[in-house]
């Protein structure tokens, strides 16, 4: 309980009630296993890389397939009667799905830091390369709503 509360950064509110529901349709979908494996495989493949540059390829490889892969979260119960019933407003539910998103995927970006923070010769490529990775499915993300 105390990881669906930290991943979904709720409280027993009504406004959290997607995020409780998209935390827990992750958590119980193939989604979970998806991105735990490609976070394992991409921090693995990291730690083996000795160059810098193969490194950051494989830090901006695995977060674009993490945010590929977590893109769609918000589809998982689009057709469901059950979800609309709740008497909540209708941006909610894409607040929600995108919040959820987000934080997954900050998670699976701190993951792969970890051994590029060990692997680059420079310490302060691995934060540059923190936020590249988060910053550009981010920013597409603000992009694709706006349009």
């Amino acid at each position: 309980m105390k990881l669906l509360r930290l991943l979904g950064g709720f409280r027993f509110a009504s406004q959290d009630t997607y995020r409780y529901m998209y935390t827990l349709v992750w958590l119980r979908s193939e989604l979970f296993g998806i991105t735990i494996r490609l976070s394992l495989l991409g921090a693995v493949l990291i730690s083996f890389a000795r160059d810098e540059w193969m490194t950051g390829f494989l830090f901006v490889l695995f977060a674009g397939l993490l945010a590929l892969q977590l893109k769609e979260l918000p589809k998982m119960h689009r057709h469901s009667d059950w979800s609309f019933i709740y008497p909540l407003p209708a941006d909610l539910r894409a607040r929600s799905a995108r919040s959820i998103r987000f934080r997954i995927h900050t998670a699976c970006m701190a993951v792969l830091a970890v051994p590029a923070l060990c692997t680059m010769p420079e310490p302060l490529y691995a934060p540059g390369l923190f936020l590249i990775g988060w910053g550009v499915p981010y920013l597409y993300s603000i992009m694709r709503r706006e349009s």
